[in-house]
């Protein structure tokens, strides 16, 4: 959870957009926000996150103060909080306030509302991050189930709760399991999104993992070859999601002894990474570091 432009103009007014807008469509943009400033290459992105993180902890204080500490109004902000805190990784403040949401939403909405299954969710990604598998998954079924109950089987919600827990159990060494969960959400996506959208292109990257960590090379080629073409097609071929399928490729064929065209992905890959996230980003990192280990 993711790029924004450095246009100097226009930082103040993306910023008051996002903090205007409310719900889910909130969430994924704050997510991106946050992101692109822990990789921006701007000298005050930090200051930037800590204005942000202030600028929260007032509104919390004034809409507790206006509707007191249990409102779903203050779940939603508390739950904002948690998520910049998450994304700055300030974890053990950022659970306490995740349980906190969670707790009041239970009490409001009932165990089983959406919106529970967000705040759900949203404390079970922490809980990967923070290497505490097992409550992540009982956490991340239980989103699951509600979604599936309150929104359909075939809810795009459903498939990236998918996605999520079988990036968990994949983590876990259950790669079987893993794959038919990454299965089940790319045929959801592929079907409400189309097959040539952006979402996609991630659903088939996660496919792919779980097929390159069985082995199964010849199989995983192919999903990182669509993946790549959606993305080109429709993010640009200087995209650092372009890149990040580039790597992933590259990796492929140098474990089938095709370095010639897997130094070329990882070069292209490389230059992407460093051009839009700076040379000292971990990903450009990783990259570089793979690329050194292949042409030794």
């Amino acid at each position: 959870m993711a790029e924004v432009d450095d246009n100097q103009g226009g930082r103040s007014g993306r910023r008051k957009l996002i903090l205007q807008l409310g719900g889910v469509l909130f969430i994924t943009l704050l997510s991106l926000w946050v992101r692109s400033l822990l990789v921006s290459k701007w000298s005050h992105s930090k200051a930037i996150l800590y204005d942000m993180e202030q600028g929260y902890r007032r509104a919390l204080e004034s809409d507790e103060e206006r509707f007191g500490r249990n409102h779903p109004a203050v779940a939603r902000r508390v739950n904002e909080l948690a998520l910049l805190l998450h994304n700055t990784k300030q974890h053990s403040e950022a659970e306490r306030l995740y349980r906190r949401a969670l707790e009041i939403d239970e009490t409001c909405f009932g165990p089983n509302h959406p919106r529970v299954a967000t705040r759900l969710s949203n404390l079970a990604e922490l809980l990967r991050d923070m290497n505490e598998p097992s409550e992540a998954e009982a956490l991340c079924r239980r989103a699951l189930k509600i979604d599936e109950d309150s929104l359909g089987a075939d809810h795009p919600r459903v498939g990236i709760l998918l996605s999520n827990l079988g990036a968990l159990v994949q983590d876990m060494g259950r790669l079987g399991e893993a794959e038919t969960l990454q299965r089940r959400a790319l045929k959801i996506h592929e079907g409400y999104f189309g097959p040539k959208h952006p979402k996609v292109a991630t659903r088939l990257g996660c496919v792919a993992g779980v097929l390159v960590e069985t082995g199964r090379f010849g199989e995983a080629e192919p999903l990182y070859r669509r993946a790549l073409q959606i993305d080109e097609n429709s993010l640009g071929r200087e995209h650092p999601s372009v890149a990040r399928d580039l790597s992933s490729l590259a990796g492929v064929l140098a474990a089938t002894d095709r370095h010639s065209e897997a130094e070329q992905m990882y070069r292209r890959a490389l230059e992407i990474f460093e051009g839009s996230l700076g040379a000292e980003h971990a990903r450009a990192k990783a990259v570089r570091n793979e690329l050194e280990n292949l042409i030794d």
